[in-house]
């Protein structure tokens, strides 16, 4: 059994709370995560990395907030 592990993340302005909201529904049905947290100007996933590895997470996160209008910074 794997341990759940935790990818921060950090834009470089403030998401507001509807993006919040939908950048949770567009992972939260991604197989192996367990939890999002999007506050602010940062967030974090807790997933399964036997189930989504995070560069795979990464990846998706990427593409949700580009579609959100945000992008990541560098980690």
């Amino acid at each position: 059994m794997s341990k759940n592990q935790r990818l921060e993340l950090k834009m470089p302005k403030q998401m507001c709370a509807s993006c919040s909201m939908a950048l949770r529904r567009f992972l939260g049905h991604a197989k192996g995560v367990k939890d999002i947290q999007a506050e602010a100007d940062r967030g974090s996933i807790e997933f399964d990395p036997s189930e989504l590895s995070q560069e795979e997470l990464l990846k998706l996160s990427r593409e949700a907030l580009q579609k959100l209008g945000y992008r990541l910074q560098d980690i």
